[in-house]
């Protein structure tokens, strides 16, 4: 959506997919940096969208014939709460992203990046494209996080012009402060419960 000028939608889609997971380093060096918030915020509410629906056909279609027996009224309810928590989920995603745009724009800062939030906000809706990889059976999520992590090395590279190292730190510390902030509530949380 980025890069493809011409074509159909869908088309331009599945080429800034291809691009962003397969050539990020390539990717991310052609991303206009003082483009829209628009763009890059609606491709990665796509992708979501894309992910849920197939989600919800892959899982709909498990849960409803095998738990549920073939029971349609209850298909149809699901199917209601489905549409209700996509909504949702989107007005999260877009908050979601706005949010760690911002704490990665702050930890590029900190190791010394040369862009501004527009930049980096762009460059990270782009990384939402890593969620593909959810539909790996039990261990879609892991690799979805780690590859996002690659797409987040390679768009510092390219958007932030730093060093590989300093890319890596601003790659994977927000990840790092996060799981700890979470290991330090869960141990304080048990020591809570267990005095």
């Amino acid at each position: 959506m980025e890069e493809s000028r011409g074509g159909f939608f869908l088309e331009k889609f599945i080429v800034t997919l291809k691009r962003v997971l397969l050539e990020p380093l390539k990717f991310f060096e052609n991303l206009q940096p003082g483009g829209p918030y628009s763009k890059p915020l609606a491709y990665a509410c796509l992708v979501e969208l894309s992910m849920a629906a197939i989600s919800a056909v892959i899982w709909g279609g498990i849960f409803a014939g095998f738990i549920l027996g073939g029971h349609s009224h209850l298909g149809v309810l699901g199917a209601k709460l489905h549409i209700l928590s996509l909504f949702i989920g989107l007005l999260i995603l877009v908050i979601s992203i706005f949010g760690a745009s911002f704490a990665y724009y702050i930890g590029a800062l900190i190791c010394g990046a040369r862009s501004d939030y527009r930049a980096i906000f762009r460059m990270y809706a782009y990384t939402e494209s890593a969620v593909i990889f959810r539909l790996i059976p039990l261990i879609g999520g892991v690799v979805a996080e780690i590859y996002r992590g690659v797409l987040l090395y390679f768009g510092f590279k390219a958007v932030s012009r730093l060093g590989s190292l300093q890319a890596f730190l601003c790659a994977v510390a927000p990840g790092l402060i996060l799981l700890s902030l979470i290991a330090i509530c869960g141990f304080s949380f048990y020591q809570y419960l267990w005095k």
